[in-house]
């Protein structure tokens, strides 16, 4: 079983592409509005079969999630995968002020524009993934968009890295305008039992090269026996 933990969207419906390129059961975790940032854990962990044979891959916004999941006990999955990812969120400062001062007001078309449209698929991806893509971050509203910036300050597993000894893939797109690479190489150094896969790509990897991330998932796979 391959358990996905979508990105700041927090729906699944972009997991399409990846799904479609992968030979392997899948189940798509979403996340809805938590009550507060701390919940998100206890939404995901809900959704998240119980099964030894079981591989976590966490896009963009769910990496930290993923992380603390693992931390809090749940080793029964037996690998991991992180794409365009990070321990403690970029941007803090400037988020922390966006969700205090405007979020609720116009978040969704910041988001869109700066996600959907440029920094995230910075142009790449067929005329399907950059449809969907708009599609569903652009539905985002200003309550949802608020949702997840709180989220993404309150976790932070940096600390606690050394003690996740699950093999890991981390998939670092070298093209990502949004989580900048470097954050893919310190969590593969901090990580015990990590790997650091490059691909040129952008923010949207699984999306835009999803036959090359699958590649990668089932190479971890076939590793675990």
């Amino acid at each position: 079983m391959v358990v996905l933990l979508p990105g700041f969207d927090g729906t699944g419906e972009l997991f399409d592409p990846l799904e479609a390129a992968l030979d392997l059961p899948c189940q798509r975790i979403a996340y809805g509005v938590p009550a507060a940032a701390q919940d998100y854990l206890e939404v995901a962990e809900a959704q998240i079969p119980r099964d030894r044979g079981g591989v976590l891959v966490a896009e963009s916004f769910s990496g930290p999630i993923a992380l603390e999941l693992l931390l809090r006990g749940r080793r029964d999955y037996r690998a991991l995968v992180l794409s365009a990812t990070f321990a403690r969120v970029p941007h803090a400062p400037v988020l922390a002020a966006f969700a205090r001062g405007g979020g609720h007001r116009f978040g969704a078309s910041v988001v869109r524009k700066l996600v959907a449209e440029g920094l995230g698929l910075a142009g790449q991806g067929s005329a399907e993934v950059r449809a969907q893509v708009s599609r569903v971050v652009g539905a985002l509203d200003g309550n949802v968009v608020t949702s997840r910036i709180q989220a993404l300050l309150h976790f932070d597993p940096r600390a606690s890295l050394g003690l996740i000894s699950t093999p890991s893939r981390v998939l670092c797109p070298t093209r990502d305008r949004l989580v900048p690479p470097e954050h893919s190489v310190r969590l593969a150094s901090a990580l015990p039992n990590a790997k650091l896969v490059r691909i040129a790509a952008p923010h949207f990897l699984l999306q835009v090269q999803p036959a090359r991330c699958a590649q990668e998932i089932a190479s971890v796979v076939s590793e675990i026996g």
